[in-house]
């Protein structure tokens, strides 16, 4: 799964490289493309490593089964959780942060080129305004979701008052 999310940092990478003086519209884009992809290929290898401890912990710790009883699974459990990392998770949590800022910051560069956008090579141009719209599509339809559940919550909450 991560080979198949790097595939896309990756490509923004090589594009905005390849193409770094081919776009005289907005000379932000490239350089926008190839801080964008650093950071999500950053913040893939960090969620990498937190796989990895938590297989490791898996693998050295099996669940207990439901026979076992509850208390066992409870301890499980915190103990599990202790073995998390929380600085990495912060660290997670932050670089995916930047990312959404960092894709909101070039979607300004890109939607305000769009007019002069013959000025840019269009793989650059087009690359960078497909990822813009398809990711804001997807974070809106993240929230507009999240939003919907929060939503039923409160209204589940004050009938069952």
């Amino acid at each position: 799964m991560t080979c198949f999310l790097l595939a896309v940092p990756i490509y923004l990478l090589v594009v905005g490289i390849v193409e770094m003086d081919s776009c005289a519209a907005d000379s932000r884009i490239p350089v926008w493309m190839i801080c964008t992809a650093a950071l999500m290929i950053i913040e893939r290898m960090m969620e990498s490593v937190n796989q990895a401890m938590d297989r490791k912990f898996l693998n050295d710790n099996p669940k207990p089964d439901i026979e076992d009883g509850d208390i066992k699974i409870a301890e499980w459990e915190k103990l599990r959780s202790k073995n998390k990392s929380k600085a990495l998770f912060g660290l997670i949590s932050l670089s995916r942060l930047a990312i959404f800022v960092s894709t909101i910051v070039g979607s300004v560069f890109v939607f305000s080129a769009y007019s002069i956008r013959s000025q840019c090579n269009g793989l650059l141009y087009w690359s960078a305004f497909v990822y813009c719209i398809v990711t804001l599509s997807l974070s809106a339809l993240g929230l507009t979701i999240l939003g919907g559940m929060c939503l039923v919550l409160v209204i589940l909450a004050t009938k069952s008052k």
